[in-house]
């Protein structure tokens, strides 16, 4: 059998918010590929990567990177407002992705989502997403953290 399919990373996607999401714009793309009968979509890593924000530069295979988590769901929890993150500036061309622009305007709100959510305490879910995943996380947010820090995962300082 054959089947159709397309190759096309999820920060591609058009987005109002400068970068494509795992959430509504990965939806909407997901039905326009089943009304087209187009059964394969082969995106590229979506692992949390360094500044460089090259697929191919993944701090980890677990982590998912933060500039594809959608912003729908804290606009409709009342963290944020649809105004507030239409007055974020996320680059001017649609066409291309300002990872700078992106990366600024994405990590403040989602620092304003976790403040909003006391860092997850008292969140039952975010409290056994930690406990299944407590064999890598506390490591990889203290190397997450280092990166940031020093510039990326080959700036550090001997």
């Amino acid at each position: 059998m054959r089947v159709s399919g397309v190759v096309l990373p999820v920060f591609a996607l058009p987005s109002d918010y400068g970068i494509g999401s795992l959430g509504k714009d990965a939806a909407e793309f997901i039905d326009f590929l089943a009304a087209a009968n187009i059964r394969v979509w082969e995106t590229m890593s979506v692992c949390h990567t360094d500044g460089s924000h090259s697929p191919f530069r993944a701090l980890c295979a677990r982590a998912g990177n933060p500039l594809l988590l959608d912003l729908a769901p804290f606009v409709e929890k009342g963290v944020v407002t649809g105004r507030e993150l239409s007055r974020m500036d996320w680059g001017r061309d649609r066409g291309r992705v300002n990872y700078s622009k992106v990366a600024a305007a994405k990590l403040a709100v989602l620092e304003r989502v976790y403040t909003a959510a006391d860092g997850g305490a008292g969140d039952p879910e975010f409290a056994r997403f930690a406990a299944e995943n407590r064999d890598w996380l506390e490591d990889y947010g203290l190397f997450a953290a280092l990166c940031e820090e020093n510039g990326g995962m080959d700036q550090w300082p001997e």
